[in-house]
């Protein structure tokens, strides 16, 4: 994803996961938040007031949506950070070099190693995704709990775990 970010071209780059799960309609409200310098990040959320998540949901696939979520709020006032619909300023993304996310999160990665101050979260209905598979697996599970375990180092010591 981070390629995809170097290879775009604009002022403002927005980061939409491929599986249909997000709604585009939000887009236009993400764009003004950043135009009208309310934002340096928005963030689709499923977690704040309006937004939503499929209705046939399972416990465990609930679950797995809140624990991580929870788990990462200490790094970030975001009530969603594991959403992979946000969008931001060019200008305001860290360095290649400060980045090495593991997995899937890079919101949470370049939120955390990003220097946003103002971060705000567009409520969305989160569907089931239309077209790939599932990150649900313990192998992606481990590789979260790894990531955040290097989140954590990089907020407690800049610069130590990249």
């Amino acid at each position: 994803m981070i390629h995809g970010i170097e290879a775009s071209s604009g002022d403002i780059v927005v980061v939409m996961d491929a599986d249909l799960s997000h709604p585009a309609s939000a887009i236009p409200e993400m764009l003004r938040r950043l135009e009208a310098n309310e934002s340096d990040f928005v963030l689709g959320s499923r977690y704040v007031e309006g937004g939503t998540i499929h209705d046939e949901w399972s416990v465990f696939r609930k679950l797995n949506s809140i624990v991580p979520s929870l788990m990462a709020r200490p790094l970030c006032h975001l009530k969603d950070p594991m959403s992979g619909f946000f969008a931001f300023h060019r200008a305001d993304m860290p360095e290649r070099s400060r980045l090495s996310p593991i997995g899937y999160k890079i919101a949470l990665e370049i939120f955390v190693k990003g220097d946003f101050q103002r971060a705000s979260e567009v409520p969305i209905h989160f569907s089931d995704r239309q077209y790939g598979e599932s990150k649900l697996s313990l192998k992606e599970q481990l590789n979260f709990l790894r990531h955040l375990a290097r989140l954590y180092a990089y907020r407690l010591r800049p610069g130590a775990a990249s």
